[in-house]
């Protein structure tokens, strides 16, 4: 992973806290504002936020809108632990989202402290060096990530 001034400077404005931002390797592929894929798909990177902290969604949601319209960054993973001794280069990303329409889809709020826990459980038990949460809205990320 690679650092993302840009992404850095509108995640500190958006959440008024310190966040380290990078862009991974990975690419994922984008759905347009309309709704549907579109007959050659289209890749854009993906991010990786480490935010100082509580987890307040509603300036994350902000922060993902954000990204996608100055940055044309659609999906944003949000770190939750590193393993202190990764055994592998291996990282884990969960999603869970609601929806009440297929075209749209936001990640379900979970509790931090639940969610650092599963975090950490699921870094204990697969080596992964890394744990994340997605909190990319869909549109323009989709549900599935590829």
């Amino acid at each position: 992973m690679e650092p993302d001034p840009a992404l850095s400077d509108l995640a500190h404005s958006t959440l008024g806290t310190n966040a380290e931002c990078f862009k991974m390797e990975s690419q994922t592929t984008v759905v347009p504002a309309e709704g549907t894929r579109p007959e050659v798909p289209i890749y854009k990177p993906v991010s990786w936020i480490k935010v100082d902290g509580d987890i307040d969604y509603d300036k994350l949601n902000t922060l993902c809108v954000e990204a996608w319209s100055k940055l044309e960054l659609p999906r944003i993973l949000l770190e939750l632990c590193a393993n202190d001794a990764p055994k592998t280069r291996y990282v884990v990303g969960m999603r869970a989202v609601e929806s009440a329409a297929a075209k749209l889809a936001r990640p379900v709020r979970i509790n931090q402290a639940a969610l650092l826990e599963m975090g950490k459980k699921i870094a204990a038990h697969t080596g992964a060096s890394k744990v994340a949460y997605d909190i990319s809205v869909k549109p323009p990320a989709t549900i599935e990530f590829e």
